[in-house]
């Protein structure tokens, strides 16, 4: 849409694919009571508001938030975890890991929750799908939920810490639907954006010129 509007173009539009034989499920890793959000660590991503939307769960059964990103300025991650201590919310910041590592704390964690702003498009969704994550996600924070809709997980259109607080807590008690949101997720993606998907479409659209 922004390339539309300044280009004063009509865009054919090829959405990236992920490699699903990569990032999928590993059965031989356990589960724990783990939300992750995966991005460049800034203020655009949303994250201080995800720390106090998971403080409003019930300190009991409130799961670890692990953040996963390249870079990020040093002070700012200093913030994040003063704010999630402050709030009594246990967090892991993981800066530059492996894909390994990536993909292991992705099989870990039972949903991906994401709340950028203004984000053109936010690939880490599609991994996310592609190992049987279900969502919760910001509705405006970018082009990634124009793929997405009510089977893939939750999609708020507001920034109500007490809602996604409430809305994350209500799946997380809820085994018969993440398993259903896991399941179509994975079998979506396969069948929709895996990179072969990409490179085909991209092929098509190059010899139709």
């Amino acid at each position: 849409k922004i390339i539309d509007k300044s280009y004063k173009v009509d865009s054919y539009v090829i959405y990236p694919g992920v490699n699903t034989k990569l990032f999928k499920i590993n059965n031989k890793i356990k589960k724990i009571n783990q939300v992750i959000s995966v991005g460049a660590i800034n203020k655009l991503k949303g994250y201080e508001f995800l720390i106090r939307a998971v403080s409003t769960i019930d300190e009991k059964s409130r799961p670890r938030f692990v953040i996963v990103g390249n870079g990020g300025d040093k002070k700012y991650i200093t913030h994040l975890k003063s704010l999630a201590k402050v709030l009594k919310v246990k967090i892991n910041i993981l800066v530059n890991i492996s894909q390994d590592d990536l993909i292991l704390n992705y099989n870990r964690s039972q949903l991906f929750i994401y709340a950028p702003i203004n984000e053109p498009f936010g690939i880490v969704v599609e991994e996310a799908m592609s190992i049987g994550l279900p969502l919760v996600v910001y509705k405006s924070g970018g082009g990634y939920v124009e793929i997405l809709n009510s089977k893939n997980g939750v999609i708020i259109d507001n920034l109500n810490d007490l809602y996604w607080g409430n809305q994350i807590n209500k799946l997380l008690k809820n085994a018969k639907k993440i398993k259903s949101y896991s399941d179509y997720n994975q079998i979506y993606v396969q069948k929709n954006y895996d990179q072969q998907n990409m490179n085909t479409n991209i092929w098509s659209l190059i010899n139709s010129l």
